[in-house]
């Protein structure tokens, strides 16, 4: 069997659907020599070099173009055309508009449905015939959560059966629980006194950053020596967040950080709080749960199904349970630790393997 995989979103610098797309090709090196997978050939569509030793039946093709978009819809497209293959997946973009074969594509969100400020116009049209398109044309739609799926299920016409869920992972080589110097030389290397509590993503209005660092302001009135630090890009309605941040010394901006010092930073948190307003998944839970860190969680999107009873939950919009669960985690000891003993057993659930190796089985059932 020929497989066909678009790893255009695995380069360069990654955020949560690049490191999705990283993973599974990554995790692909290892699975394409069992023995159920070792006679078929796989071929991976790029448009630069991939950090990936790939075995004797994985094939990376570089495919230049000179646009920065439709590379899928015309490139890869062109190369299929004259290079068929037996099914192509697609993990993070678009299925080519003129490729009709068997194909399987992951929907992550459906986040530009339900907050479509937070989009250009360009990226709400682009998003909403991509979206269109993929679940019309695929013969089988994956999904990271349950969540995800119900909210393909209430929005477009389609089968309950055409969705598979397949839960994503963490970086186990990277995401475990550190040594305390190397927490300490992180930490002295951006500056930061513990103790204090992180955010890792975009700095969005998506997110609901402004409801935390409303939230921190009044937890910090009683606890003025904690700090909250902030790791992520800007993102929509950053200009708003902006200011918040320049007059509060307490509030450190990192920007992105390498995967060689976020683990530490997980580590050395007292807590990891994640207050956004919408995640199809949500892999920074997994990492901190994997660095021990405990985690408070927003009610929305999927992050119950995945946090399940190993974090803390509030309700966005409700402003003192943020701060109440803040100070519950700097008080209440024998939660702290449960919480950190739940998260163990909780993240062996999770891994990149396992998601790969059901995503290979779907495409091989075609």
């Amino acid at each position: 069997m020929n497989i066909g995989i678009d790893g255009s979103r695995a380069e360069g610098q990654k955020t949560g659907v690049g490191w999705y797309s990283y993973q599974i090709l990554k995790n692909l090196s290892f699975l394409s020599q069992t023995d159920e997978l070792k006679r078929d050939n796989f071929f991976i569509y790029t448009r630069k070099n991939l950090n990936i030793s790939f075995p004797k039946n994985v094939f990376l093709k570089k495919l230049n173009w000179p646009l920065r978009f439709i590379w899928s819809h015309i490139r890869l497209n062109w190369e299929i055309l004259f290079h068929p293959i037996d099914v192509l997946f697609i993990p993070a973009a678009s299925i080519p508009l003129f490729y009709f074969k068997k194909s399987v594509v992951t929907v992550h969100d459906l986040g530009f449905k339900r907050f479509p400020r937070a989009y250009s116009l360009f990226q709400r049209f682009y998003y909403n015939f991509v979206h269109f398109w993929n679940i019309k044309v695929a013969n089988v739609i994956v999904t990271p959560s349950y969540f995800t799926k119900k909210e393909i299920l209430k929005t477009y016409n389609v089968k309950s059966d055409k969705i598979k869920v397949c839960p994503l992972g963490y970086n186990k080589e990277d995401y475990k629980e550190k040594e305390s110097l190397d927490i300490k030389k992180t930490l002295k290397k951006f500056n930061i006194n513990q103790p204090y509590f992180l955010y890792v993503g975009r700095l969005e209005k998506k997110k609901n950053v402004l409801e935390l660092i409303s939230s921190f302001n009044k937890f910090k009135v009683k606890y003025p020596k904690f700090k909250l630090v902030l790791v992520g890009s800007p993102g929509f309605g950053y200009k708003k967040i902006k200011p918040k941040i320049k007059k509060n010394k307490n509030i450190l901006k990192l920007g992105y950080v390498n995967i060689e010092d976020l683990p530490n930073l997980y580590a050395g948190a007292l807590a990891f709080i994640f207050p956004s307003l919408y995640e199809g998944f949500g892999i920074p839970v997994l990492e901190s749960f994997a660095c021990g860190t405990p985690v408070i969680l927003s009610e929305s999107g999927s992050l119950k199904e995945v946090g399940g009873r190993a974090a803390l939950y509030f309700k966005p919009g409700q402003k003192d349970q943020l701060v109440a669960l803040m100070e519950k985690m700097v008080n209440d000891k024998e939660t702290y630790h449960a919480l950190k003993k739940e998260a163990k057993k909780r993240v062996k659930n999770y891994s990149w393997q396992k998601c790969t190796l059901k995503i290979l089985n779907i495409l091989k059932k075609l």
